[in-house]
């Protein structure tokens, strides 16, 4: 596959006008969509116009490089694979030196009878100095709740949040027990936008497929590439562009909160602290948080993610609130796969 033929696909796309013309029209209204629904985002409408405004750009996105792939298969360019054989990309996994990167939804090879084979072949990869990065899909974003809607069209009945979480914690253990070497090598970050692909890749190849309506898309074709290839330079780049974006978070800082506890003007401690969000407000597990607040010190408030200028105060949330309790401690089990009980509020300080 040479670029030659690349641009040749190009240049028959563009004497065709009408094709030209759709593209160009879809762009601009889903480029409206989103940019109303982001500027209002306390609105109904907006987040309906924020909710197609994204659902468009994804099958645009589809759209403008389906048709190229579909031709590089049918040349035999491409090879195809008729599902993600998990145990098979483990091995290749266990062969890479440069490169591992995974982009999609949530992922059974993260949460599956052959997990252990792949984190067994993740480690292999980093003691040969390769770079390992995952991109999950934020499990609070407006992409997660489009892309469980997808799979409900389907039949498929899991919850997407659930499952991106459980994959979380899985990747959470094995960075834990990683050495800091190895540790340095190995990332996990969670995007909020959507990528309409899948990406599995070793080095300077790759499976690559699309999110399907109604089913996982490691169960559908994957297009195996050379990363080499135009296609494969259009996929890198969208993981490049997700892996760096603003709104992208790392692991870390969505299962811990740096809260840093100010009693004076002298003494300031800072703790990472398992944490809930719940109508923009943080809601905090941590024990000495709650012995801090039982000395009643003559002041005590906190400051969240190393940023001093934005002070907040705390509050216990007990049953005197049994409805934000029981919330609280719901959306707690499904972030962390625990209990808990008692929850410190933090909200911007007033003044």
């Amino acid at each position: 596959m040479s670029l030659t033929r690349f641009v040749r696909g190009i240049r028959a796309l563009a004497r065709r006008p009408g094709w030209v013309l759709v593209l160009i029209l879809g762009l601009l209204v889903s480029g409206g969509l989103l940019g109303y629904g982001a500027t209002h985002t306390q609105d109904g409408v907006a987040n309906a116009a924020l909710n197609a405004g994204t659902s468009m750009l994804g099958a645009l996105i589809t759209v403008a490089i389906i048709g190229p792939i579909i031709r590089y298969v049918q040349e035999g360019t491409v090879r195809e694979h008729g599902r993600l054989d998990y145990a098979w990309f483990s091995e290749q996994v266990a062969t890479a030196t440069q490169h591992v990167q995974i982009l999609t939804t949530f992922s059974n090879v993260l949460d599956h009878a052959a997990t252990d084979a792949f984190l067994r072949g993740v480690r292999t990869a980093l003691s040969r100095g390769a770079r390992v990065r995952i991109l999950l899909l934020n499990p609070g974003s407006i992409a997660a709740d489009l892309r469980q809607q997808e799979l409900e069209g389907g039949d498929v009945r899991l919850s997407v949040q659930r499952e991106i979480m459980r994959n979380l914690r899985r990747l959470s253990r094995f960075t834990a027990d990683l050495g800091e070497r190895e540790r340095s090598g190995f990332e996990v970050r969670l995007y909020d936008a959507s990528a309409s692909i899948t990406l599995y890749r070793w080095d300077d190849r790759a499976l690559v497929s699309f999110l399907p309506i109604g089913r996982f898309s490691e169960l559908g074709a994957q297009l195996e590439v050379t990363m080499r290839s135009p296609l494969g330079e259009f996929i890198q780049q969208r993981f490049d562009e997700l892996w760096g974006s603003r709104t992208t978070v790392g692991m870390a800082e969505f299962l811990d909160l740096t809260v840093t506890l100010v009693e004076d003007e002298h003494t300031a401690r800072q703790l990472q602290a398992r944490y809930v969000e719940h109508e923009g407000d943080c809601y905090v597990i941590h024990t000495e948080i709650l012995a801090a607040m039982a000395r009643r010190p003559a002041r005590l408030q906190v400051f969240l993610r190393g940023d001093p200028s934005r002070l907040h105060d705390l509050f216990i949330v007990d049953s005197q609130d049994p409805e934000l309790h029981q919330l609280l401690q719901l959306a707690f089990v499904e972030k962390y796969d625990v209990q808990a009980h008692a929850f410190v509020g933090l909200r911007p300080a007033s003044g």
